[in-house]
């Protein structure tokens, strides 16, 4: 009958464990494992919190699915190390449902995210841009939710920075707060002569809308040109009749009109206006 024993490990059984390569140019250091320039084999993981207690490699680790017991075992010198204070890093500013756009009174839901670093003994400053600040305690390990609402027009900086003893991090970002756009009147003279300089004009409802981008689609041009101020000066190369369309957006809303412009050659040139 045939049977089955383990092997002891020996030599072939390890490979270099990550951030670690082979020397093998070194022939008084035979072949063993170094760490690379860029590896710190002593380094404390991300997720080492202070206090707790992490191993830190010898450089060699099993081949995948090696079932070998006793014999050489290259892992066994391994060190232990005490977490230290790490400072935050990667500092992470969301929205929920990332609608940076928001109308007043709309309820938001602010999400911090922190990808290394200690998050039990970081404090959390955050400001929401209109005068609403607080502080947080292990914002990230707890998942509390900042929830706020503007009730005003305008534009938002909110920051949040987290910082211990060990360092500091920040994350910003920008909401827009806006009123949905009604209407947009698009006023342009409806005759007009080859090469004139003719003005268009896009009058938006409400009129207290803000941070809106207008978007010009002039004949067939699928290009359109876009502009923050509500007019833009045009001329037209060729006889006929062109379509000039505008869209105003914000961000949370598009409207748009459409108007047709006669143009007329020089013979014309008494009909211009």
């Amino acid at each position: 009958a045939l049977t089955t024993k383990t092997c002891q490990c020996s030599e072939t059984d390890f490979n270099c464990d990550y951030g670690f390569e082979r020397a093998q140019s070194l022939r008084t250091e035979g072949d063993r494992c170094f760490a690379d320039f860029w590896h710190d084999p002593d380094s404390p993981p991300d997720d080492c919190h202070l206090g707790h207690d992490f191993e830190s490699s010898t450089g060699y680790r099993k081949v995948v699915s090696n079932m070998c017991e006793g014999g050489v075992n290259k892992q066994q010198s391994a060190k232990q190390h005490t977490c230290p204070l790490l400072p935050p890093r990667g500092l992470q500013l969301g929205i929920k449902g990332q609608i940076l756009a928001v109308a007043p009174g709309d309820d938001i839901t602010f999400i911090v995210h922190q990808e290394k670093g200690d998050t039990s003994n970081t404090k959390y400053q955050v400001d929401l841009g209109d005068g609403v600040r607080a502080i947080y305690q292990n914002l990230t390990v707890t998942d509390e939710p900042i929830q706020h609402r503007y009730e005003q027009l305008g534009v938002y900086r909110v920051t949040v920075k987290a910082e211990n003893m060990a360092g500091h991090d920040q994350a910003t970002m920008y909401i827009q707060v806006t009123a949905p756009l009604q209407e947009v009147h698009l006023e342009v003279v409806p005759i007009a002569g080859v090469n004139q300089e003719v003005n268009l004009t896009a009058v938006v409802l409400p009129s207290e809308a803000n941070l809106t981008v207008f978007y010009w689609w002039i004949g067939n041009n699928l290009q359109p040109k876009l502009s923050l101020e509500n007019s833009l000066i045009t001329r037209f190369p060729a006889e006929g009749e062109v379509s000039v369309t505008v869209q105003a957006s914000n961000g949370r809303s598009m409207v748009q009109d459409t108007k047709t412009v006669r143009i007329y050659g020089k013979r014309e040139g008494t009909l211009q206006c």
